[in-house]
């Protein structure tokens, strides 16, 4: 058996829960067992759930961890040991780098990771374009091809930069004539967001808090302006001119450059001239054309396919 075990909260956001629940679909579709849980950020481990969840499946089994930096402690690494003694196989997935001596294989779902950091990894791993996981997405043939133009913004599930207090009125201001229609996508941990900035005749916004299926909604849209994270990639794997940033100052600077090198999107090195940036973006008709002919080049699905590949030999 599989087992899945993620990071959920208002800290954290649906990033982590999210991919995890693209694996178990995955590996559900090939005809093997997963059970997925998701673990909160305050909900200790050393009140044994997690144990008490996996309890009389402790050997031969796959682990996979895809954990936030809270729930890395001494309580984790007892589990992670106790499970290795017990004959299992332990992947990690994106933040546990610092526990690869604990893992039998680390997959990073990443475009960069700096040499130094390289050099502490103590067990096999992979990281770059291919390694990130999302499944096929098929293109959306019925969009409209009418004049209304829709700005679709994920700000994060948790929005913990409270980018829902400033960013709506700083876009209005910023006066995006081309954009008939914004939409806001509320995550389940993050306020609704606010705005005072008077509304033009011509132009609308939605909060949707949520949505059953984010990609039928990027899919719609005609620009979408995204954290880094997953949905960033969601974003580019449905092929729509996307403008990426990340709110935590250069957490993600390398990853930003990276995808810019691509080609692949456009992005926002500072959060602080978000709204300028998202308007010459959007007003940008040839910069679209050339992200979207990149991307139709590009299969964001082939991570997720050779990671179940590889994790299904490790079954055998």
């Amino acid at each position: 058996m599989i087992f899945l075990i993620s990071s959920l909260d208002s800290k954290i956001g649906m990033g982590h829960s999210a991919r995890c629940k693209y694996l178990k679909d995955a590996f559900q579709e090939n005809g093997i067992s997963v059970t997925h849980l998701d673990l909160m950020a305050d909900e200790s481990l050393n009140n044994n759930y997690l144990l008490k969840s996996i309890e009389g499946n402790q050997s031969n089994h796959i682990f996979i961890f895809d954990l936030h930096h809270l729930h890395i402690n001494d309580t984790l690494i007892k589990l992670f040991v106790g499970l290795k003694k017990s004959n299992n196989f332990l992947i990690g997935l994106d933040c546990l780098i610092e526990l690869s001596a604990y893992l039998d294989y680390l997959w990073i779902p990443s475009l960069f990771i700096n040499q130094e950091t390289l050099k502490e990894i103590k067990c096999d791993y992979r990281f770059g374009l291919d390694s990130i996981l999302l499944p096929k997405i098929k293109n959306n043939k019925n969009k409209n091809s009418n004049n209304a133009k829709v700005l679709t913004i994920c700000s994060g599930a948790s929005d913990v930069s409270f980018l829902g207090d400033w960013l709506l009125d700083a876009l209005q201001q910023a006066e995006i004539k081309t954009v008939t229609k914004i939409i806001w996508i509320q995550g389940p941990f993050a306020k609704k967001p606010d705005f005072n900035t008077r509304m033009s005749r011509d132009q609308e916004i939605e909060i949707i808090k949520s949505p059953t299926s984010l990609i039928s909604i990027l899919q719609e849209s005609d620009f979408i302006l995204t954290v880094y994270g997953i949905t960033a990639f969601e974003a580019l794997a449905c092929n729509i001119p996307t403008m990426v940033f990340s709110p935590y100052g250069t957490k993600d600077h390398q990853n930003l450059i990276l995808l810019k090198d691509l080609d692949i999107c456009d992005v926002s090195m500072d959060i602080s001239m978000l709204a300028r940036d998202t308007k010459n973006f959007v007003e940008n008709s040839e910069k679209h054309a050339d992200i979207i002919y990149n991307l139709r080049q590009l299969d964001f699905s082939i991570g997720l396919s050779q990671f179940v590949e590889f994790v299904t030999k490790k079954l055998i």
